[in-house]
């Protein structure tokens, strides 16, 4: 046979091989990302045993109500995601990072919200944001104090391997890996792009 035609054939053979390498890491960020969330949900549970508060995980909202009553409103969804980012906020902060027409409008979701147990006040009149998912944001993994879709993570996941594989791989097998990656990376771009329009 010609060496083009063994070319071919030793990328034909090693496709699967690159694509079971690149579904495999996709499966094992998936895994990551729910064992932090576990881990977060045991530290909560461990909060109860040494006696402080744990409002995420004492008479929660069933999240088909959320799903309603916050993800189903747009202004109560923006002023909830606008804690999430910030972590606590107040009144007047809510009424100016969200935008809304007047500090009372803001006062108003801000105590809808409370009363959905996915935000608590403090004695200064703070609220605070209870983390919960439900609804769009499922798909979202917070950072810090950014709000970021789960799809990015997949991105950089898809370029780092595209990246690896132009200088690990042989030939052959470089570039099922790459022409792959590029197709899982852009797909990620696109449902990044997506569902940070959601929550904007």
């Amino acid at each position: 046979m010609m060496l083009t035609e063994l070319a071919s054939l030793g990328m034909l053979q090693n496709a699967p091989v690159c694509l079971n390498a690149i579904f495999l890491s996709h499966q094992l960020t998936m895994s990551a990302f729910n064992l932090v969330d576990n881990v977060k949900g045991f530290s909560r549970c461990k909060a109860l045993s040494f006696g402080r508060s744990c409002p995420a995980l004492t008479d929660e909202t069933p999240e088909s109500v959320l799903e309603e009553m916050v993800g189903g409103e747009y202004v109560t969804f923006r002023v909830y995601v606008f804690l999430l980012r910030v972590g606590e906020a107040s009144v007047r902060d809510a009424y100016r990072g969200c935008g809304l027409s007047s500090p009372s409008l803001a006062l108003y979701h801000l105590e809808k919200l409370e009363r959905l147990k996915v935000v608590r006040k403090d004695e200064h009149g703070v609220y605070h944001a209870v983390a919960r998912k439900f609804g769009v944001l499922r798909f979202f993994h917070k950072t810090g104090t950014w709000l970021l879709p789960r799809s990015f993570f997949y991105m950089i996941l898809y370029l780092a391997i595209a990246v690896s594989s132009a200088f690990l791989l042989p030939s052959g097998m470089r570039e099922v890996a790459i022409a792959l990656s590029a197709i899982g990376f852009t797909t990620s771009l696109v449902d990044t792009v997506f569902f940070l329009r959601l929550i904007r």
